[in-house]
């Protein structure tokens, strides 16, 4: 029965399989891939706008509400004793 070591070397002396996928070509630039992800972003538009819009109505919706309970906490608090 081999040990854990005989086991170890033979998986370390084994060559790697070529990555196919990294060694095909170099990039093909900014423009190029941003052309691949027009159908995405054209078919989601819709989505991101209404997530973005949303997102900046729920940020003015917060504004009052800060300016609220900072007047309540900026009030004097009177003691009891005088």
């Amino acid at each position: 029965m081999n040990s854990w070591f005989t086991y170890l070397k033979q998986g370390l002396s084994r060559k790697l399989p070529k990555d196919r996928v990294s060694g095909q070509e170099l990039s093909s630039g900014v423009r190029a891939n941003l052309k691949n992800l027009r159908p995405f972003v054209s078919r989601h538009s819709r989505k991101g706008l209404l997530g973005s819009l949303l997102i900046v109505f729920t940020s003015l919706l917060a504004f009052p509400q800060l300016y609220l309970f900072t007047g309540f906490s900026s009030t004097p608090h009177h003691s009891l004793s005088h």
